[in-house]
């Protein structure tokens, strides 16, 4: 759990300004959908602490889609 603690530490620490690159904000997208996917199965290897693991790693795999189509918005925006 430290681990995952330390990797949203680092990715709240990274995130882009608002003047940042579309490019650059897209890979802190890609990253943060990453670090969701991890979140998500680490519930589900530890599973039921608290409430339901399925529902909360759902969750977490339904924030990670979010993050990567934004990534891909952001993508096709950094190529035009």
């Amino acid at each position: 759990m430290a681990g995952v603690l330390a990797e949203i530490g680092a990715l709240m620490r990274s995130a882009p300004r608002p003047s940042a690159p579309a490019g650059d904000v897209a890979a802190w997208y890609e990253r943060k959908a990453e670090l969701l996917e991890h979140v998500a199965a680490d519930l589900l290897d530890r599973g039921p602490v608290m409430g339901d693991a399925g529902s909360d790693a759902a969750r977490f795999v339904l924030e990670a889609g979010r993050a990567r189509r934004r990534a891909s918005a952001l993508s096709g925006k950094a190529a035009a």
